[in-house]
């Protein structure tokens, strides 16, 4: 996950990158935008105290890894061990283009899970308000409003490596109509244990460009869905998809892991 900071925050960006896998050049794919803004970024020190660093006004993307392959449960498996990325991104609008550094992730050993990883049935978690957040900023320069919702949460199957899909519809109109126009839901290539059950992290995005001085969203409402590919099962956030969760839009930025959550300067007294 990094931030790619335009010279206007309304800018249409896009990215790619490839992969060296122990040594290996592997084909790579698009980078994604997470439809979500902010100002800088917090992350933890040595120390485990928390440092932030202000930014311009910025886009949060990712650029992950993910292969699968066939194991017989007899011996060790082969995996990789170190995945290596480069990404680059293009402004779309102004031409500019930047890099990242190559960056290096030691995979460490595989996780071994025997059984079922739930009762058979799909659960979800919404990772919190720390990670969900709805806004709505303008550019004067461009005459731009970009409107953003972006829900995180978790999902895990009884068999951890079935691939599942998700989907979602919206309302910016406290529920009264609803649509799926500009939202995107994606895997976020990693699965993280929770007391004992493997859950996929994944995302709901929206992103709406509108021209300036049109209606202000003061109220984002959403239903999101999450499918196991392998059985079909349907599971939804919070109340089965029938009134939807609902949050304020804050026209203000922070920092991306802001230990307030990202909605904090908009709620904070």
């Amino acid at each position: 996950v990094y931030a790619a900071t335009p010279s206007d925050v309304t800018n249409m960006l896009m990215g790619g990158g490839s992969y060296t896998v122990d040594g290996v050049a592997v084909a790579g794919k698009d980078a994604v935008f997470e439809r979500h803004l902010v100002n800088g970024i917090c992350v933890d020190n040595s120390a485990g105290e928390g440092e932030c660093t202000q930014m311009g006004d910025s886009q949060m993307w990712n650029y992950g890894y993910e292969a699968t392959s066939l194991y017989d449960g007899s011996g060790e498996p082969s995996v990789p061990s170190q995945v290596c990325m480069d990404v680059w991104m293009k402004d779309m609008v102004d031409g500019t283009n930047a890099t990242l550094s190559t960056r290096c992730v030691d995979m460490g050993e595989p996780t071994m899970v025997s059984g079922d990883n739930t009762d058979g049935s799909i659960l979800t978690s919404l990772v919190g308000d720390y990670s969900t957040a709805a806004t709505h900023v303008c550019s004067e320069v461009a005459g731009t409003c970009r409107t953003n919702i972006h829900i995180v949460f978790t999902a895990a199957t009884a068999e951890i490596t079935n691939t599942m899909l998700s989907g979602g519809a919206y309302s910016l109109d406290g529920g009264l109509t609803w649509t799926g126009q500009g939202g995107t839901a994606y895997y976020e290539q990693h699965t993280d244990d929770s007391s004992g059950t493997m859950y996929q992290a994944l995302q709901y995005d929206v992103d709406l460009l509108a021209t300036a001085g049109g209606t202000v969203p003061t109220q984002a409402c959403w239903k999101v869905w999450v499918m196991d590919s392998a059985t079909t099962e349907v599971a939804w956030l919070g109340d089965n998809g029938e009134a939807g969760n609902c949050m304020d839009v804050c026209d203000s930025l922070t920092y991306f892991h802001n230990y307030d959550g990202y909605m904090a300067p908009c709620t904070s007294a």
